[in-house]
């Protein structure tokens, strides 16, 4: 255990001990505590021999094409894999999904194919006749719409009124969706009184063939509408002596169209028949309406039973029979929208589209058609189009560049490093003035990560200094690091943080001279994107050092760029999403020179459902716009400390979907956003002075404790 470096980067007497009794336990029993202070000096960057290593995701790999079986929904996956690097000595595994999937509309279906689905489904297959009885006449429709994509409006072109025919048909057999079904009953009604109010009666209930509604009487539901059963009244104490006279016509039927009921009733009379009084027990009568029994799709039948019900003097005074009328009209009811189409471009905006179909139910019996669009086409934005335009180092853990120190001397070190750590320690860089005569006259800066911290450490002659970050960085992301080092002391600042590090040397440094030799990447697991040093990109490849564009002139010094040596690093192309910046801290953006009318496009994958994104101050009117994401919504607030006014786009979901995001002001037109090339939809003002401007930055990230401050 190297003290001096224990002393030098944990200056902390609790520390210091706490790590030195884990050394003598260590020491004293070697087979009990070994596990324990291994792990423990392993996590603390004391040991770096045999110690666990942790494994990491790769990048997600593209989307695969879509696959499934023809006439179904289709699914694209997409994979990475826990091999960056491989977990090894009892390190932990990656925790998440190794596989990501979404529906897709499956492609490249021939007509063989779709008959072929539709062999086990005799309502498909009815519709696939369709579909071939029009092919014969129109055989250009088979391949531009079976096998490929087409709109209705080209189905309309052809085929004028018996398009939507057609277009049903093409949607049961492609996607499985508005296919003809059998109707189903709803259910049952309670049963009504009994009709006898002294001996046998008969009670009913009904249903209706509407769940779902049939196609067509081919598909009607099977059984009665309304169901009979007998009832014995109990009411007999307020009957008279008497006879009933003659039926009553019967009545119209009960609905205006389908089955229904109709009724004729009689009256009991008391007394010698020449005087005819009749008697109705109208206080104990119920006059619940009759069963309504609609769109009952069945074959019109003659139904000449006649049923008896209530009975008066000791017999029933009504008779009810089913009716039935035309069948009722039956709007017309849109079938499930299909899935989108793929998006017309990898990266950018693209159009895609989906269809529906009218035919759950189609429109029968003179019925009302559907309302609404049959094709929906809108723009998409699967990712960004991200460039790359350099390669990246990759390290093992056993490599390093070695870099020739310039011979110019500089009393400043400026260091800016991309990377992309697999692993939680390494150095990124080291600079040494090498052999010197004299200790004072020794330089040494170190930049590292310790158990996933990074680290500074510079050493000026006799004067040490120390800079670690609180919070480790996150394994598997790219990160950058940039550092400041000059007699005055030292900052480390992490991902454009507005916060730096700092910390000055423990004694006093004059003049010190930070050139010297460079190594990049000893010990270091992942990836090395850029390198620049005093403002001077260095490249991370060796070559001809003799090559002008890897040499830079100052003065009449000549620095080579290039590392002269380069030992078990590999190269990439490099990945798009290097250029993709996280926000787990806040940006700052400049803001826009022309205050009267300005334009912002952001391009955002978010991991919540909900949280504020970015905000603009206007601090001479105490006014915030404010961009936020909630479940299903992208919205834009305007808040005065008052009140406030928002504009906002329904989505159908953003975690993890890429965006493109437009914001824009003009002092006569107010304030407008815009999702993914959609229209623009304009904020309505309820605030008088909706002018905002920008002071000093846009903030973008991390900027929940603005809006906590307000």
């Amino acid at each position: 255990m190297n003290t001096c470096e224990l002393n030098l980067c944990y200056d902390n007497t609790s520390y210091r001990f706490y790590v030195d009794i884990l050394y003598y336990l260590y020491l004293l029993a070697p087979d009990v505590n070994h596990i324990l202070a291994k792990t423990v000096f392993c996590a603390l960057d004391l040991e770096r021999t045999n110690c666990p290593e942790d494994g990491a995701w790769t990048n997600w790999g593209p989307w695969g094409e879509c696959h499934g079986t023809c006439g179904q929904t289709g699914l694209r996956h997409r994979y990475r894999t826990c091999t960056n690097p491989t977990p090894s000595r009892n390190g932990e595994f990656c925790s998440g999904p190794s596989s990501e999937s979404k529906l897709c509309r499956l492609n490249g279906c021939t007509v063989s194919q779709y008959r072929e689905a539709s062999q086990c489904n005799d309502f498909r297959l009815e519709q696939f006749e369709v579909l071939d009885s029009v092919h014969a006449l129109y055989p250009s429709l088979a391949t531009r719409c079976v096998e490929a994509e087409c709109h209705y409006e080209i189905v309309e072109r052809v085929l004028g009124d018996d398009a939507d025919e057609y277009w049903n048909a093409l949607h049961c057999v492609k996607h499985n969706s508005g296919c003809p079904e059998y109707g189903g009953w709803s259910s049952w009604t309670i049963y009504s009184d009994c009709t006898a109010y002294c001996g046998q009666g008969h009670h009913v209930q009904c249903r209706t063939c509407t769940n779902p509604v049939p196609v067509s009487e081919k598909y009607g539901c099977r059984g009665e509408n309304c169901s009979f059963s007998p009832c014995s009244g109990s009411k007999c104490d307020i009957m008279l002596h008497g006879h009933w006279n003659e039926w009553s016509p019967w009545s119209e039927c009960s609905v205006s169209c389908g089955q229904g009921l109709q009724e004729r009733r009689r009256t009991c009379v008391h007394g010698k028949q020449s005087s005819v009084e009749p008697f109705m027990p109208h206080s104990h009568e119920h006059t619940s309406p009759l069963p309504l029994c609609y769109n009952y799709m069945r074959n019109k039948r003659n139904l000449d039973a006649v049923i008896i019900s209530r009975d008066v003097c000791t017999g029933p005074y009504k008779e009810l029979r089913p009716c039935y009328i035309a069948e009722c009209p039956v709007d017309g009811e849109w079938s499930e929208w299909e899935p989108w189409s793929q998006c017309s471009t990898e990266c950018s905006l693209g159009m895609q589209s989906r269809s529906r179909a009218c035919s759950s139910p189609p429109p029968m019996y003179g019925g009302e058609t559907c309302v609404g669009p049959v094709t929906w086409i809108r723009h998409c934005f699967n990712a960004p189009c991200l460039e790359v335009d350099h390669g990246s180092a990759f390290f093992r853990g056993d490599g390093a560049l070695n870099y020739y120190k310039t011979s110019y001397p500089t009393r400043l070190l400026h260091l800016y490093i991309r990377f992309k750590p697999s692993g939680k320690r390494g150095e990124l860089m080291r600079r040494e003035s090498g052999p010197c005569l004299k200790k004072r006259e020794c330089t040494f800066v170190k930049l590292y990560l310790s158990a996933g911290h990074v680290v500074l450490r510079a050493t000026v002659g006799v004067c040490p200094l120390v800079l670690a970050t609180y919070r480790p960085i996150t394994i598997g992301t790219w990160t950058k690091v940039l550092v400041t080092v000059s007699n005055s002391g030292a900052a480390l600042r992490i991902d454009d943080s507005e916060s730096y590090y700092r910390g000055q040397f423990n004694c006093w440094v004059a003049s010190p001279n930070f050139d010297g030799v460079m190594t990049v990447g000893q010990d270091f697991r992942g990836e090395i994107s850029n390198l620049v040093v005093n403002y001077v990109p260095r490249y991370l490849k060796a070559g001809n050092a003799s090559r002008d564009h890897q040499q830079l002139i100052m003065g009449h010094v000549k620095i080579n760029l290039a590392p002269f040596s380069a030992f078990n690093v590999f190269y990439n192309e490099g990945e798009g999403e290097e250029k993709i910046l996280s926000l787990d801290n806040m940006i700052f953006a400049p803001c826009l020179k022309k205050t009267t009318s300005w334009t912002i496009k952001l391009v955002v994958k978010t991991e919540n459902q909900d949280g504020a994104l970015m905000v603009i101050k206007d601090y001479y009117r105490a006014k915030y716009l404010i961009l936020m994401f909630e479940p299903y919504r992208v919205v834009v607030q305007l808040e005065d400390g008052i009140c406030f006014m928002e504009v906002y786009h329904l989505v159908e979901h953003h975690v993890g979907e890429w965006m493109l995001i437009n914001i824009d002001y003009d002092q006569d037109a107010s304030i407008g956003l815009g999702v993914n090339g959609g229209p623009r939809k304009e904020m309505v003002a309820s605030i008088t002075d909706t002018t905002i401007s920008c002071v000093d930055n846009i903030m973008i990230g991390d900027v929940a404790h603005l809006l906590s401050e307000k």
